[in-house]
């Protein structure tokens, strides 16, 4: 707040000290930064950062825990522009978006207001939106984000995220399927999955999708993404092609 108070009328927390405040993660108070519209002014403030961009709109200011900050959806945007990234952001993005479903469309609207030629982050926060567009079912983890990237990197077709599945009862929330071949993919974190109490819930829950009409359950084991990604590719390659009738060599 004192940050805030020092750089004058109308200064809002932003950049990190916002995402901090908004709790994100990876982001700490050391080094503050607030952000003010207006008129520039000679005096720097002496406790932070002070940014003075070209558009600081009303409605891109708000308040958390007692202190004036830009909206959530502004803050991702000025991350953008200072260096984080892509990946960063688009982990982010999902990140939020899946907490409030409102904060997607929110980002899309902020594309709009802010997309100006030459500004900073414009161009990773439109490729980033381009491939989230309102209403998109997203990644819930970085896991997921990383299974999607080696598909495409091996050439292989997206799968449909997140869906509820089962036969007259709900089953479960899976993490990837393909209706169409009634294939249905697990990626498997090592915290959620490795107990015998988890692999027995796995088990059941197997046994329960395929009790229900489904044709496979593919498990993916956490390590296989980020250190053997070429045995991710290869099993779901072989998924399809089992599922389909043809044979991989």
């Amino acid at each position: 707040m004192a940050a805030v108070l020092d750089a004058g009328e109308g200064a809002v927390a932003s950049h990190g000290t916002a995402a901090a405040l908004w709790q994100l993660p990876g982001f700490g108070l050391t080094r503050l930064e607030v952000t003010r519209g207006g008129r520039r002014k000679s005096r720097t403030p002496p406790i932070a950062v002070l940014h003075r961009p070209v558009l600081l709109l009303p409605h891109h200011c708000t308040h958390t825990r007692g202190l004036p900050v830009t909206t959530l959806a502004r803050t991702i945007f000025d991350l953008a522009g200072t260096g984080v990234k892509p990946e960063r952001i688009a982990r982010l993005v999902n990140m939020i978006a899946n907490k409030s479903s409102g904060t997607l469309a929110a980002l899309h609207r902020t594309l709009k207001e802010l997309a100006q030629r030459g500004r900073p982050g414009i161009t990773v926060m439109r490729e980033v939106l381009a491939e989230r567009p309102v209403g998109s079912v997203l990644p819930a983890t970085g896991l997921e984000m990383r299974f999607e990237a080696i598909l495409c990197e091996a050439g292989l077709r997206l799968l449909r995220r997140q869906v509820d599945l089962g036969g007259h009862e709900w089953i479960g929330r899976i993490d990837f399927v393909d209706l169409e071949l009634g294939l249905l993919v697990e990626v498997d974190s090592i915290l959620h999955h490795s107990s015998p109490m988890d692999v027995a819930a796995d088990e059941k829950r197997d046994a329960d999708l395929l009790a229900a009409g489904f044709r496979k359950v593919l498990r993916i084991p956490e390590e296989y993404v980020w250190y053997q990604p070429w045995l991710v590719a290869k099993a779901v390659r072989e998924a399809f092609a089992e599922l389909s009738g043809f044979s991989v060599h």
